[in-house]
């Protein structure tokens, strides 16, 4: 059996490492805060523009003396691969769909026992950006910090999910509305920039500062 050559292990590794850090950038923002994950993008990224290098440098040098092989195309096309996923797919939009159509059932349960005045017994603070609810156990996963905000504006209750708590007014997730209306231009005192309908009762909410 034949070896694979150095650049093509390293262009597998680069390109899976690149495409990991895309895929859970999100995840890694919980774990490291948002000033630290671009550091870990930008050594994946980094890795990968070295292993993109590194297969052109020997695909350009082998041409030369005629001994092209499949490997070394191979290495090149999984770097240009990785970074064309980057550019041309909406990534984060797609993950973001996914992990509300997976978990939506049991949001939409949890919202509507905190409108229902439910979780009076989770509250674990009063204020400022709304009720803060403590979620217990398995359903920590569902908003970032594992609390959801609830938000009380004349006859409209609105529960935000978080997918991103960020620092000041930057925060982002899943507002579900009571009266299927878009959450109120200060709910959460944000700044609202996208307030996207995803489904009867369910907005997609992202403040900015």
């Amino acid at each position: 059996m034949k070896k694979w050559p150095a650049v093509l292990i390293f262009a597998i590794v680069a390109s899976s490492c690149f495409l990991a850090v895309i895929l859970l950038r999100w995840q890694l923002v919980a774990i490291l805060t948002v000033f630290l994950e671009p550091f870990v993008e930008l050594g994946a990224t980094g890795l990968l523009l070295a292993a993109l290098l590194w297969s052109l440098v020997v695909l350009i040098r082998r041409w030369w003396q005629h001994k092209v092989d499949l490997q070394v195309v191979s290495a090149l096309v999984l770097c240009l691969g990785a970074l064309s996923i980057y550019f041309f797919v909406p990534i984060d939009r797609l993950m973001i769909e996914a992990d509300f159509r997976i978990h939506l059932q049991r949001r939409t349960q949890i919202a509507s026992e905190i409108v229902a005045g439910k979780w009076e017994g989770k509250v674990i603070q009063r204020g400022g950006r709304g009720e803060s609810i403590d979620l217990s156990g398995a359903d920590q996963h569902l908003s970032d910090g594992g609390e959801v905000l609830f938000w009380q504006e004349g006859k409209q209750d609105v529960v935000l999910f978080m997918t991103f708590r960020g620092v000041l007014d930057s925060f982002s997730g899943f507002v579900y509305s009571s009266n299927d209306q878009p959450p109120p231009h200060d709910a959460f005192l944000g700044n609202p920039v996208e307030v996207e309908r995803l489904g009867p009762h369910w907005y997609w909410y992202a403040s900015r500062n």
